[in-house]
């Protein structure tokens, strides 16, 4: 697989010679059997001045990962740290998503092979599945915030509720990371638009956020637990929202987003999840 570096100078991008319209990557948290559980990665007492905890302990003191899931990663130019309690793999940007696809069934079958990730897979768990999409035309800051804002609100009707929590494969039992895959309802007095607290509530839950690829403007979703069934519906799903609300104005329903997919040929994954009673 081809790789070069993007203008930013750190996310590798997989060379394709079908480029679609929206760019596609993903961040894969799992589970892992951690060798020095007082290291700053566990006790989260590293941050970068964002906030976010990327520490990079990626040696064998941390977690003993199996050469062939190395050997995986440095292949297909994936850059991964721990953190409180999971190995995090984060895939190159990848602008066709059949090949992010074709990618991500390849590390679910290296890492349900290695002895030490996916030791405990309930759904208590806290680490999750965030996909990365970036549209050619996101342009500047302004239109991307407006991409994020109409997805964070469609996925936050009232009417979206019960799809986001079983599609999330998240519970009721879960860590402060639920918020996360729960629709705050926004629209249930009859609203056609949030307010401004209300925008700021559903971004501080963090189901959908603005992010970048460097210098690339991204949609951010993050409503994903960390089961590795969840993996490729969430890619497609990421994938599919942010193309359809890109050809869309104000802020459709969930059901439109059903209706729009049905018709389009791919997305099989997606389109089987068996959430979609819900809606």
């Amino acid at each position: 697989m081809a790789l070069n570096i993007d203008q930013s100078g750190s996310f590798p991008r997989v060379a394709t010679k079908r480029i679609t319209k929206v760019s596609v990557g993903f961040e894969w948290e799992v589970p892992a059997e951690m060798l020095d559980t007082e290291c700053d990665c566990c006790r989260g007492d590293c941050c970068c001045d964002d906030g976010e905890c990327y520490c990079d302990c990626r040696d064998e003191d941390y977690a003993n990962l199996s050469s062939d899931t190395e050997n995986f990663m440095d292949t297909h130019g994936f850059r991964t740290h721990y953190e409180c309690g999971g190995a995090e793999f984060a895939s190159p940007v990848f602008g066709n998503i059949t090949t992010a696809r074709r990618v991500a069934r390849a590390i679910k079958e290296v890492a349900l092979q290695d002895r030490a990730l996916g030791e405990d897979m309930n759904p208590d768990h806290h680490c999750g599945i965030h996909v990365h999409t970036s549209h050619v035309n996101l342009g500047n800051d302004v239109k991307a915030h407006e991409v994020y804002r109409r997805v964070s609100a469609m996925l936050n009707r009232k009417t979206s509720a019960k799809f986001i929590m079983e599609f999330s494969g998240r519970t009721n039992g879960s860590s402060a990371y639920l918020d996360q895959a729960r629709s705050i309802g926004w629209d249930k007095d009859g609203k056609s638009t949030p307010d401004s607290y209300e925008e700021s509530y559903m971004r501080s839950n963090q189901m959908v956020r603005p992010n970048s690829f460097g210098s690339s403007h991204t949609i951010e979703y993050r409503l994903w637990h960390t089961a590795e069934d969840r993996l490729l519906p969430a890619i497609d799903f990421a994938h599919a929202c942010t193309t359809f609300i890109m050809g869309r104005k104000g802020i459709p329903y969930l059901k439109d987003f059903k209706t729009w997919l049905d018709k389009q040929s791919g997305y099989k994954i997606l389109k089987q999840d068996n959430a979609w009673r819900l809606l």
